[in-house]
Order: C-alpha cells, then sequence, then structure tokens
C-alpha cells in the first residue's frame, strides 16, 4: 500500500516509461534492467539492488558455465545448477546475517522458506530450463536483471515469459501512441481503484484496523473477493504499467468469479503461475513420466502430473504442511474434475441447452465454495 502512494515511485515509473519509449542504441532489455535497478535502489534501499545485481550475476555465471560445459548430465553442471537455484536464498541468508550480528538461529528453515513465496525463484528456474536446454540465447547479465527483478512486476507478479522478454530486442522501436498510453493509464487506474477503494475501503470498512479473521464462512468468501480485488488490483496496474514501458506483462486474472469448475478457476486466476507451471513443471513431468510408464498409463501420469505439480505450488506459497495439503488437494480435484468431464462428454444427453446452462450455473456455485473453503483453511498461515 506504501509503494502506491509514493509518489518517488511513480515519478520514477514514468521516467522509466519516457526511457524505455526513447531512440537510444542501448537493447531494450538492458536498458529496463537498468531503470530497474534505479527505481528499487531509489524509491525503496540501494542494498536490494546490490541484491538484486548480486542475484543476477550469480544466476548469469551459472548458466554462462553451462554453456561453456554443454554437459547438462555432468556433476560441475548439476553443482552449478544448485548454486543458481539457491543464490536467491542464500544471498537472502547472508543479508540477514549482517543484520543480526551473525546470529544463524533458524538458518536451515530460513534457507528452504525464503523459496517460498519468490516470483524471482519461479523466474531463475524458467530461464535455467529453456537456456540449459539450448532453446534460446542468455541475456547479458544487466538485461537479466531485467527480466529476474521487474521493477512493476515486483510486488506481485504476474510472472513474465522469458521468451517473450527476450523479443523486447527484435522488434523495432516505437514510440508511445495517444491511444497505447491512454490505454495503459486506464488501466493502472483501474489497478490503484481495485486496490485502494475497493479492497483497503473494503477491508476497512469490513474489519476496520484489527487484523482480518476468518471464523465463518461469510469471513472466508469475504477474504476471497478482498483477494481478488487486492492481488488483481496489483495485476492490472502492472499490466497497463507494463503497456506503457513495452515490456511484455501478462494479464493475471479474467473474471475468476465465473469459472465452472476449479480446473477453469485456474485459468482465470493468477493466470501467470498457472502458464508458469504448465511450461516448466506439468508438460515437462508428463512427457517424461509417459515416456517411462508408457502411453498406456496415460490418465495414470496426467492425475500424478496435477497432483505432483499443485502440491508443489502448495509449498510455494508457503513452505508447511497446511499448504502441502491445500496443493494436493486442488491437484486431486482438478484431476477428478477431468475425467468426470470426459465421461460427461461422451453422453448424448449432455448436450441439451437448458442441462449445460443448469451445469455451468452449479459448477460456479461449488467452484466459489471449494476456493473459499480453501482460503478459510490457508487463511491463519497466509497473515504469519
Amino acid at each position: 500500500m506504501d509503494v502506491l502512494l509514493n509518489p518517488t515511485f511513480w515519478l520514477l515509473a514514468t521516467a522509466c516509461i519516457i526511457a524505455m519509449r526513447a531512440p537510444m542504441p542501448w537493447p531494450q532489455t538492458t536498458r529496463f534492467g537498468v531503470l530497474s535497478l534505479v527505481v528499487i535502489g531509489v524509491a525503496f534501499d540501494w542494498r536490494a539492488s546490490l541484491l538484486m545485481l548480486a542475484i543476477g550475476l550469480a544466476v548469469w555465471l551459472g548458466l554462462h558455465r553451462i554453456g561453456e560445459t554443454g554437459a547438462a548430465s555432468s556433476g560441475g553442471t548439476s553443482l552449478c545448477l544448485l548454486a543458481v537455484l539457491f543464490a536467491p536464498s542464500g544471498v537472502f541468508v547472508l543479508y540477514k546475517l549482517v543484520q543480526t550480528n551473525g546470529d544463524a538461529s533458524g538458518l536451515p528453515y530460513m534457507l528452504l522458506a525464503t523459496l517460498s513465496f519468490s516470483y524471482v525463484f519461479l523466474r531463475i528456474i524458467e530461464v535455467i530450463r529453456v537456456v540449459s536446454a539450448s532453446r534460446v540465447r542468455l541475456l547479458r547479465p544487466l538485461a537479466l536483471v531485467g527480466y529476474l527483478f521487474p521493477f512493476h512486476m515486483l510486488i506481485s507478479g504476474p510472472l513474465n515469459v522469458y521468451a517473450h522478454h527476450l523479443k523486447m530486442d527484435d522488434e523495432e522501436w516505437k514510440p508511445l501512441t495517444l491511444v497505447e498510453a491512454a490505454k495503459g493509464v486506464w488501466l493502472v487506474v483501474t489497478g490503484l481503484f481495485l486496490k485502494v477503494v475497493l479492497a483497503e475501503g473494503g477491508r476497512t470498512f469490513i474489519w476496520g484496523t484489527e487484523a482480518i479473521a476468518v471464523e465463518s464462512w461469510t469471513d472466508a468468501a469475504m477474504v476471497h473477493a478482498y483477494v481478488l480485488f487486492d492481488f488483481g488490483g496489483y495485476s492490472v496496474m502492472a499490466f497497463g504499467l507494463g503497456r506503457l514501458l513495452g515490456v511484455p506483462t501478462p494479464l493475471n486474472f479474467r473474471r475468476p468469479f465465473l469459472a465452472g469448475s476449479v480446473s477453469e478457476y485456474w485459468r482465470r486466476w493468477h493466470i501467470s503461475l498457472g502458464d508458469w507451471v504448465r511450461r516448466n513443471l506439468f508438460t515437462p513431468l508428463q512427457v517424461r513420466l509417459v515416456r517411462r510408464l508408457g502411453s498406456q498409463h496415460a490418465v495414470t501420469v496426467g492425475v500424478l502430473s496435477l497432483v505432483v505439480c499443485f502440491a508443489g505450488v502448495g509449498v510455494w506459497h508457503r513452505f508447511n504442511s497446511r499448504y502441502l495439503v491445500w496443493g494436493i488437494g486442488i491437484g486431486a480435484l482438478m484431476a477428478l474434475e477431468k475425467m468426470a468431464a470426459s465421461v460427461w462428454m461422451r453422453q448424448s444427453w449432455s448436450r441439451q441447452k437448458s442441462l449445460q446452462w443448469a451445469v455451468r450455473v452449479v459448477g460456479v456455485a461449488y467452484t466459489f465454495f471449494v476456493m473459499t473453503a480453501g482460503w478459510m483453511y490457508v487463511w491463519e498461515e497466509s497473515t504469519q
């Protein structure tokens, strides 16, 4: 909330839009990386910018080493991958040690916990996957910092796609038109309205200055709506700033409360996370398991892949058993829905319009109930 009310941030964002849209010899990715470091350093803390640069260099050095060896299965490359994966946590732990004058208590848990709720960690995994497979080129260090730490997506996502970020350098320079500027500003204003008025204003009206407590289904439903306006507001602002900057920024929400199933809900809620899971976890895991077990076990592989992937999503949100159970439950529900949909589509009477509408209405109510129950189950952990 403080960031949104910080005039310095918005002045810097405006300066970045001008700099990104101006004709300059620097590649767009490098320019954006430098600007992200400046914005974080000025608006927040220069130590944060130094940490960002250190993490970006660690990732770049690791992937550069992998590119030089070209031996993805070698022990040295595997160690390099581990070093790259744990770079954010390692730097964060060192920073905490400095803050606490060397107190090392709780470091093992801290090392794992700092991986949770980290969009940077997920971006690092994507870079490792696509670059180590020699599918795309590795950005230079400053440009890589711009992908890993995009200043307009740091607060609450969304998750940008590495391949899309690369294309910034391949596109011809285009000035910001009046129509594009109007659309971008409208999106930013809309996001501010969702976040400041609906989310924060609604929170104050319902709970006042007290901490949000979820003690009933009504509380859980209101929290569900609050998170949508809060998270969705940030995402819409990021989407609008991305359009103004000319930086690929994915749409993150698309009317999730109209979803008729849990599977559809996750295609509408935090869309960029669902796409990341599909690209980096679900598809590679499914392909590998089918090759190992055979196509005759495709259904089993699909169910197992969904459960494993959403267990990972749960642990990513918070590194604890409650979120693990939540993730496994979501994955299992999605698998059951896919099997039920397969049976449903084979029935001739399922094509009746009136029946389809009835199922749709029931599906929307069922989905909202299930996801609200999920918020009720994990809310206490979410606030810690």
